[in-house]
């Protein structure tokens, strides 16, 4: 078993996501193999936050949607797994393990509900968006789902149906035959060619990870990422201050490299989970949106400011037209305020230019963070 300090294990995982800058969004969906999508846009949809976190600074975010879904042969497919997710189209068949369990699902909709979602859908030869699929009397709103919505995603678990593109920003059912290619519909890999190729891949996006990191990444039982963690030729690592085996590619980046500053949104594939980010980066991320706003810390969505291999503050931010705005700016306890205000700016301005506005910074650091510095600098951090 090799051996890893809490630094270099960050390094590995920080030069898997930034090692390389991304040509555009779709190498960034290759690499990431997963990208988990959310409608909140006070900054921007999550999607476009996570390509921008690894594009470079005169990458534009408008053109992330283009490239990222197509309106005729797939290059992507949207699913679920623990949450909303967007796939590279090569992925498609590693999928097939979750549709079993959602065709084995006790809640399914009615299958006169499926069969009538999928009528409509065979008789629209472009897709059907969901106020194609919903009556007059079944539609739905907020929240809730009317009996054809339900309907239509169940299919989308199960693979009966496929959300390829977009129309006006809303999603688009389809038969899977229209839009994937016959090279990908033919494969049909075994479950341990599934998993083998599941646990590679989180193991490459993710750097350094634990069985349970990749459960989560997946949304795969624990069992099944034991199986696929002996079917590949991860190396067993035991990280500093980690109380959990850890497993990496033999090949894993542990070069020091410089990473510019940069923020880094909420479903992040650095961030989205949370234990892990804590184990990781020492750093406790609550998203606080749905809160009520008297009982928010950080604001109704923090962007974490990501300088080198460490979290070291956020930012209340916000979009307002097209230029970017600083809220409020909260150094970790530990760090020095200028230092995360600087990174900070610099980074909120590369993200400024790639919404194709300016950066608005006319905000003070918090003074609970200065508080905070103070406290830790003579041993008694606040609560």
């Amino acid at each position: 078993m090799e051996s890893m300090s809490r630094d270099e294990a960050r390094q590995v995982i920080v030069n898997a996501h930034l090692g390389t800058t991304a040509f555009d969004a779709s190498d960034v969906l290759r690499k990431e193999r997963v990208i988990q999508l959310d409608g909140l846009s006070r900054v921007e949809k999550s999607h476009r936050l996570t390509c921008a976190a690894r594009l470079g600074a005169m990458e534009p975010i408008a053109e992330v949607d283009r490239l990222l879904w197509s309106d005729g042969q797939a290059v992507s497919f949207e699913t679920y797994t623990h949450a909303a997710c967007l796939f590279p189209i090569d992925d498609w068949p590693l999928l097939d393990l979750a549709r079993q369990k959602a065709r084995a699902r006790k809640d399914a909709p009615s299958p006169g509900a499926m069969d009538a979602v999928l009528e409509v859908v065979a008789d629209c030869p472009n897709g059907a968006t969901r106020r194609q699929l919903e009556t007059s009397t079944d539609r739905s709103e907020g929240w809730g789902w009317s009996d054809r919505k339900r309907a239509a995603e169940h299919l989308v678990w199960r693979g009966e149906l496929i959300c390829s593109t977009r129309r006006s920003g809303r999603r688009v059912y389809d038969l899977p035959q229209r839009r994937l290619p016959e090279s990908i519909l033919r494969q049909k890999p075994t479950q341990d060619e599934i998993l083998e190729r599941l646990v590679h891949a989180a193991l490459a996006v993710l750097g350094v990870v634990t069985a349970d990191d990749i459960a989560h990444h997946y949304n795969l039982d624990l069992e099944s990422v034991l199986r696929g963690i002996e079917l590949t030729k991860a190396v067993p690592v035991q990280v500093e201050g980690w109380d959990t085996r850890a497993y990496a590619l033999p090949d894993a980046d542990t070069t020091k490299r410089s990473h510019a500053p940069r923020l880094i949104g909420p479903f992040d594939n650095l961030l989205r989970n949370r234990a892990r980010a804590l184990r990781v980066f020492d750093f406790d991320y609550t998203f606080e949106a749905y809160k009520p706003a008297r009982s928010r810390v950080y604001g109704p969505y923090a962007m974490v400011v990501l300088d080198q291999n460490r979290f070291i503050g956020r930012v209340d931010a916000q979009r307002i037209g097209k230029d970017l705005s600083f809220l409020e700016i909260f150094p970790e306890p530990i760090e020095d305020p200028g230092k995360v205000t600087d990174a900070a700016k610099s980074a909120g301005e590369t993200l400024a230019t790639q919404l194709g506005g300016a950066l608005e910074f006319s905000v003070s650091v918090s003074e609970r963070a200065i508080s905070g510095l103070t406290d830790a600098a003579t041993g008694r951090m606040s609560d």
